[in-house]
């Protein structure tokens, strides 16, 4: 799949999520995980390893992170707007907020940068809990349809 130019809002979205993937100081593989299960590399329209490139290189921008600390200072506040200011389209804007969700609980916690982060994403576009639900529910139903048409083919 030709992933380039799909999409202007591609690489705001991926370097986003990015940031959200390494807000905790690391790179843990269930987060990779979580978004390979949700073909979430497709719905962005990016490479996988160009995402992986962007977790580094948000990991490499704080060299020593603390997990409890909140690492976000003006400069990557000012980053984390104009990333956001890039995602214009309502629908890609809950996507990535669900995107979003899905990575900040992969490994079973979710830590004050996350919060702070996702929260902030969801202020700033006018999301709420509800949605973000309805959304994960809407990928549930699709992938459950397609894992029984899987299983009728066998």
């Amino acid at each position: 799949m030709k992933h380039a130019n799909m999409n202007p809002s591609a690489e705001p979205s991926a370097q986003l999520l990015a940031l959200l993937v390494s807000a905790d100081g690391c790179f843990d593989d269930s987060a990779l995980r979580r978004l390979d299960e949700l073909r979430a590399f497709d719905q962005l329209g990016v490479r996988r390893a160009h995402f992986v490139r962007l977790v580094r290189d948000s990991l490499r921008h704080d060299p020593s992170p603390h997990a409890d600390d909140l690492w976000l200072r003006s400069s990557e506040w000012a980053h984390v707007e104009q990333l956001m200011a890039g995602i214009t389209d309502p629908a890609e804007r809950l996507q990535l907020c669900r995107l979003a969700a899905a990575v900040i609980t992969a490994d079973g916690r979710i830590t004050g940068d996350e919060r702070t982060v996702y929260r902030h994403m969801l202020a700033r576009w006018g999301i709420d809990d509800r949605m973000v639900a309805q959304a994960i529910l809407h990928d549930s139903h699709r992938a459950g349809g397609s894992r029984a048409a899987l299983r009728r083919r066998d």
